[in-house]
């Protein structure tokens, strides 16, 4: 990927600098997702859902599967969280911030494998343009959530009438997005809800895993916040339709002109 300059950039900025067309707000997400799927959905698809920090990837994500079974339409999520570097060594690019100047493309490259979730997007396109009638897809060494580190292993099967959607920070990018029937982004356009949501998200976790509010904070100030910009930066043109979910109850649509 090419490297960016970090700067300054947030979700109002984006809206104009890529002259979106608000088309509505709705409180009903199942609402929100017939809006965003193509009118005559024809499959096999593949979709890309990215987004800045607590957006809502992972909730549009299986909301999305749900509504796609209920209509009886197979459907695959694979979670940017899989190539994601281990615990402690995100926390060592966190600790290096710390202790001075730090680059937001050092940390983009650290935080994330993505040549090799291009790879998995490559391998599934090349499938569902050959006609073969399924795919098992097996990852190993994928980062577990439990463990911290890369030992998990995840097997999907994906037809050849399957929806796949590849959901999370930074799939929407310059080598993805060819590969995309559907570009999805959501965005936080408040610093203040952003962290709110982050507390909530901590006081979730098991009491042994908790971040202090404090400690929240600081992370987000020190290397989140500073991430969601260089990628509203970075990917600004990549995507079909940006979600606003800054309110949590009335999401806003936006669209291209």
């Amino acid at each position: 990927m090419s490297i960016y300059h970090e700067q300054e950039f947030g979700l109002a900025s984006l809206i104009a600098k890529e002259r979106l067309t608000l088309e509505r707000e709705t409180h009903d997400f199942d609402h929100v997702i017939e809006a965003v799927l193509p009118a005559n959905l024809a499959t096999p698809l593949i979709i890309g859902i990215d987004g800045s920090v607590t957006a809502g990837k992972s909730f549009l994500s299986s909301r999305m599967d749900a509504f796609l079974r209920r209509q009886g339409i197979d459907c695959v999520v694979i979670h940017g969280d899989w190539y994601m570097s281990s615990r402690k060594r995100r926390t060592q690019e966190v600790e290096a911030a710390t202790r001075g100047r730090y680059d937001m493309a050092t940390f983009d490259m650290a935080v994330c494998n993505y040549e090799e979730i291009a790879a998995t997007q490559a391998q599934v396109f090349d499938f569902l343009q050959s006609g073969n009638d399924s795919l098992n897809f097996k990852l190993s060494g994928a980062y577990s959530r439990d463990s911290g580190e890369l030992d998990a292993t995840i097997d999907l099967s994906i037809t050849n009438k399957s929806i796949v959607i590849f959901e999370g920070t930074g799939v929407i990018n310059s080598i993805m997005k060819p590969k995309f029937d559907l570009s999805i982004r959501l965005d936080v356009g408040t610093y203040d809800e952003t962290v709110k949501r982050l507390c909530r998200r901590e006081s979730e976790k098991e009491v042994s895993l908790r971040i202090p509010e404090e400690q929240v904070k600081k992370r987000y100030d020190l290397i989140d916040y500073r991430y969601d910009g260089y990628l509203r930066s970075r990917d600004s043109g990549y995507f079909d339709v940006l979600l606003d979910t800054s309110n949590e109850a009335l999401t806003a649509i936006y669209k291209r002109n």
